[in-house]
């Protein structure tokens, strides 16, 4: 989980290089994401709005990161389809992508928020990984948050 403070950079880019296979808006509160949202709120990261896009990636099998709205943020938009900009006319649902259509190279930007809040990154990957980043330490664009070693 990677927090993004309103000082931040509101931008999301794309872990692996890999096709966006399917985006899912699900709408919700905006609960604020900061260390009191939560201790406070149950379920806080299933109960904020959010975006979740998922990519294959031959190394990693399907990878998703999850945008997780929180107060004050205006809407969460995505770089490669201009219809998803959430609290606006974006109808939460499913939208499939053409495997051709939507290809990411690592490192190309995914969405941003209109202000800050959380991104959460799940790999479904059997490969050992390490990262590099303790628990409160900032990431820059083009840090690695993630590593595998080839043992």
């Amino acid at each position: 989980m990677i927090y993004l403070s309103p000082r931040d950079y509101h931008r999301v880019h794309a872990p692996v290089t890999g096709p966006v296979e399917s985006l899912r808006y699900i709408s919700g509160t905006l609960f604020p994401v900061n260390e009191l949202g939560i201790r406070y709120v149950p379920g806080l990261f299933a109960r904020n709005e959010r975006v979740a896009m998922y990519q294959r990636a031959p190394r990693f099998d399907d990878v998703a990161t999850i945008m997780v709205g929180a107060l004050g943020v205006g809407s969460i938009s995505v770089s490669f389809d201009a219809s998803v900009t959430t609290n606006r006319s974006c109808q939460p649902g499913i939208r499939l992508y053409n495997q051709d259509a939507v290809q990411m190279a690592r490192g190309a930007e995914l969405g941003a928020f209109h202000i800050g809040s959380t991104v959460i990154l799940l790999v479904n990957s059997k490969l050992p990984i390490s990262l590099p980043k303790r628990v409160g330490e900032t990431v820059r664009v083009g840090e690695p948050i993630a590593r595998i070693s080839d043992a």
